[in-house]
């Protein structure tokens, strides 16, 4: 099935001169019956995927609304007892779970923004008039020669509703852009790659990179990558990043794989990058779990991972940035990045002041805390991470990194859509428990936890931010970046505790003095 996925709002202008004003204090701010009757034509026979606040804001006869299969967003499904309502942990598995040819988004504000990367189609009822606004909607991409863009489609004339208000109905569509580096980007390196395989796969024999794999006692997540490495080498040495860097991926491989000893019945295979990156439904106890990899020709010599079990008792998780929040690394600073990443020993990289503290003082407070790490990093560098845990006495807990190549559609994915795209899948992944974020204010990190905080506010229990120093933000950005004012030292979001120190020892004094 082709699913047709669009947005569909009406806005008007704030009395502060700001567009795409769609409500305030929770109430659309003009009456339109005509905008009604175009919203029930359009939508009518597909999916409506809302958030709750939105779904709880409609008319109690009309909840749900008839003719339409009503899907909410909530971070607790279950307080949902709505009969014809299906309510859902992410926007990513109501648009799986919808079933019907044509998806529309309703809203509010944080799910239109996160419906765009989904979307094709945008049906916007401009309203002429200036209103006292506190909700906008998120501002369509312009047109750009090598993004995806936004273009009107269709435009009726201005009319005159029979309530008095000035109207006019318009269509948006996304248009790939007109020169597509990723998809020439993906097409070179797709070429080197089998060039490379047919070079190195005379002396190399494949393996893997084996990540730490998590999951709950029902269902776990596969992570690892095959590569091409030379059989006089220890896959478990600790190498500089340039060495990882210059790993030579196996693509589109079938991949078998073990836990405690018992095979798979499903066979795994790798993507284009040589990842693998899949779910398996199977009962396990919680705890570590011995995970092997192998291929058709390597049965003799599997590569061997761990696999990390959450106990479905467990309510509270840490999700944790790396880069400057765990490690002193200066990113994205380009010639420290390099240096540190690239070049430095693995065993000289520094912890971060009392980082340890902090971690050892939430595990005190909330007793059974399970913790997962989220960076921007490559994967070539996660066999440093993950000694630079072990040597500093940190949680060994499972880290999601990026890939930096191209992606098929895009010459890479930025570390906004990865860390948004990872965080609101570890949260579907465990439904149940309850998050405290942990970032530094070196870039991205509290608009994320923003963004994260205005999809999920049931879901965080806190918001810790590392402080840079003055040199460390200077040397973030000697590069032009987009910066966020950071979050003050103590304040609350959405009521959210959030606090902000300089290092690891001050934050565990407010965790324990706060929380």
């Amino acid at each position: 099935m082709n699913k047709k996925i669009s947005l569909i709002w009406a806005q008007a202008q704030s009395k502060t001169g700001e567009s795409g004003a769609i409500g305030y204090r929770g109430k659309i701010p003009w009456h339109i019956p005509e905008d009604l009757k175009h919203f029930s034509s359009l939508t009518k026979g597909g999916a409506v995927i809302m958030g709750r606040r939105t779904f709880e804001s409609l008319p109690e006869k009309f909840r749900p609304l008839p003719d339409r299969k009503n899907i909410v967003i909530t971070s607790n499904p279950d307080s949902i007892k709505v009969s014809g309502v299906l309510a859902l942990n992410s926007l990513k598995e109501a648009i799986a779970r919808a079933n019907t040819e044509n998806i529309w988004i309703i809203g509010g504000a944080s799910i239109y923004k996160a419906g765009l990367k989904y979307a094709n189609t945008a049906y916007i009822t401009k309203v002429r008039k200036k209103i006292d606004a506190d909700t906008f909607a998120p501002e369509l991409s312009k047109q750009w020669l090598f993004n995806e863009k936004w273009v009107l489609k269709e435009k009726s004339e201005w009319m005159m509703s029979e309530s008095g208000e000035q109207y006019c109905f318009t269509k948006y569509v996304k248009k790939a852009p007109a020169v597509h580096f990723g998809k020439i980007a993906s097409r070179i390196e797709d070429a080197y790659v089998k060039h490379n395989i047919a070079f190195l796969s005379r002396k190399r024999k494949t393996t893997f990179d084996t990540y730490i794999s998590y999951g709950s006692q029902n269902k776990v997540r596969l992570l690892a990558r095959a590569i091409l490495a030379s059989s006089k080498k220890n896959p478990n040495e600790l190498r500089r990043g340039f060495r990882t860097l210059a790993a030579a991926q196996v693509p589109h491989i079938d991949v078998f794989a073990s836990v405690d000893g018992k095979t798979l019945p499903h066979t795994l295979k790798t993507d284009r990058g040589g990842y693998i990156d899949e779910y398996i439904d199977i009962k396990l106890a919680p705890g570590d779990h011995k995970l092997e990899f192998w291929t058709k020709d390597t049965e003799n010599n599997k590569s061997t991972g761990i696999l990390k079990v959450i106990s479905d008792n467990t309510k509270y998780g840490v999700i944790s940035d790396i880069d400057d929040t765990v490690i002193i690394t200066k990113i994205p600073s380009i010639f420290l990045a390099a240096y540190n990443s690239l070049f430095r020993s693995p065993n000289n990289r520094k912890a971060v002041y009392g980082i340890n503290r902090l971690f050892e003082s939430l595990d005190k407070k909330y007793k059974d805390v399970a913790y997962f790490y989220v960076s921007t990093s490559p994967w070539n560098v996660a066999k440093t991470v993950r000694n630079f845990l072990k040597a500093n006495k940190l949680p060994e807990s499972p880290f999601i990194l990026r890939d930096f190549g191209p992606t098929g559609d895009k010459v890479y994915k930025t570390g906004r859509e990865h860390k948004m795209e990872e965080i609101q899948q570890i949260f579907e992944d465990f439904p149940n428990m309850q998050w405290v974020l942990i970032g530094d204010d070196g870039q991205i990190d509290p608009s994320i936890y923003r963004d994260i905080a205005d999809l999920y506010p049931e879901k965080i229990k806190a918001i810790i931010i590392r402080r840079l120093s003055g040199a460390e933000l200077f040397l973030n950005h000697i590069i032009p970046i987009s910066f966020e004012t950071p979050f003050t030292e103590k304040t609350t979001y959405k009521s959210i505790p959030v606090m902000a120190a300089d290092d690891g020892y001050k934050l565990r004094q407010m965790v324990e003095n706060i929380l």
